[in-house]
């Protein structure tokens, strides 16, 4: 692993903050040095705490109600863990206990490493001039970007309940959501797109990315079903109409700048595949010059400017992108055709770096929640039952 910190170090920090149990994973995958020494209320039972985790690019820290289950999920997606601090909590409270951890480190000056930023209460309003950039740096960005140009994606590890609690009648809409006949198709759809557009969707979500459930059906010809805004635009759309009979449709934004050379090949391959495309012309330099592609970004040089100006994340959203619509039925068919997954992810990604989420209120917490474990089929009366304590 590069730029890893010392053992010494690491024992340090997760001392400092509060963590009781700690396992160096540089030569294994296993858990099993740390589960001899953490404390588990019943034997054999699943161990829930807080951890934190020692990456080459920070410090992360999470919760986990199955400590050895989430940590396999991270390997699966790829995560590079070389130090691994653990602290057992009771699930009940290991949303206080998140977050108090989260406080501590920040306390003790580890903010700028922590990776789950978004997580830090109040943060962006405590620094007006904070970027998605901080959170996820540029770096990184072209490395995610780099995979889904490659066609690689990592599928949910496995489904776990939504969320009980959700404010306001989102409980309400998502009991509505899940009496329609095309629900698990459509959390398909939606799951899919997150999985490949938007880097980070835990960590990220309400800040730069939300999702919205349903509406009051009107007189009105179509009707939004459900949808994925990544800053101030709505990037992904499953809608129907009054007199569709059932028949679904889903809408994707596509950054013009990816989409464009792929035109032809699509309408050859795909001819059930709508595309909205706008006029386009190669920008100026004296637009690029006075482009601003990510809301705060603080340059250090005009060489560093310029860099940034030039990649594929920061030229999405110059032009207005194309429009994507095709049959429910057809959503997995379209990510695997030329030049889409990439142009889905940058326009993604290119509008969280022009602006946040503007009404992070109307975020749904349990879509959201179905969406990021992987969930495609719920049962109708899941959050109808009462919680288990």
């Amino acid at each position: 692993m590069k730029n890893i910190i010392k053992i010494d170090e690491a024992r340090t920090i997760a001392s400092e903050i509060g963590f009781s149990d700690f396992a160096d994973l540089r030569k294994t995958r296993t858990l099993t040095p740390l589960l001899k020494h953490a404390e588990s209320s019943v034997k054999g039972e699943t161990l829930s705490g807080v951890y934190l985790q020692f990456r080459p690019e920070g410090l992360y820290i999470g919760q986990a109600v199955n400590l050895t289950q989430r940590h396999q999920r991270h390997l699966d997606e790829g995560r590079e863990i070389a130090y691994l601090a653990f602290l057992p909590v009771k699930p009940e409270r290991l949303d206080e206990m998140e977050g108090r951890m989260i406080d501590r480190a920040r306390e003790l000056g580890y903010a700028d490493r922590l990776l789950n930023v978004s997580k830090l209460p109040g943060i962006l309003k405590l620094e007006p001039g904070f970027s998605l950039d901080d959170a996820l740096p540029p770096a990184l960005q072209d490395a995610w970007m780099k995979e889904r140009l490659e066609g690689f994606f990592s599928p949910e590890a496995e489904a776990r309940r939504v969320i009980d609690a959700a404010p306001g009648g989102h409980a309400e809409t998502w009991k509505a959501f899940l009496g329609l006949p095309q629900a698990s198709r459509i959390l398909d759809a939606a799951a899919r797109f997150v999985s490949a557009a938007i880097p980070e969707p835990e960590s990220l979500q309400y800040l730069y990315w939300s999702v919205g459930v349903g509406s009051a059906r009107s007189r009105s010809a179509r009707h939004s079903i459900f949808r994925i805004l990544c800053g101030a635009n709505r990037v992904f759309e499953c809608f129907d109409f009054n007199r569709s009979q059932g028949a679904a449709f889903v809408r994707m934004e596509l950054a013009s700048n990816l989409i464009l050379p792929h035109l032809s090949e699509l309408r050859e391959c795909a001819p059930w595949l709508a595309l909205d495309v706008p006029a386009f012309e190669p920008p100026s330099v004296e637009e690029l010059q006075a482009w601003e592609p990510a809301l705060n970004r603080k340059y250090t040089s005009t060489l560093d400017r310029r860099d940034d100006l030039l990649r594929p994340l920061s030229l999405a959203l110059l032009r207005p992108p194309v429009a994507a619509t095709a049959a429910l039925e057809h959503v997995e068919t379209l990510f695997a055709l030329p030049g889409v997954a990439s142009a889905a992810a940058a326009y993604a990604v290119g509008s969280m770096r022009k602006s946040f989420v503007r009404k992070a209120i109307h975020h749904h917490p349990i879509a959201a929640r179905a969406l990021l474990d992987g969930i495609c089929a719920l049962r109708r009366d899941a959050l109808a039952k009462p919680q288990m304590q």
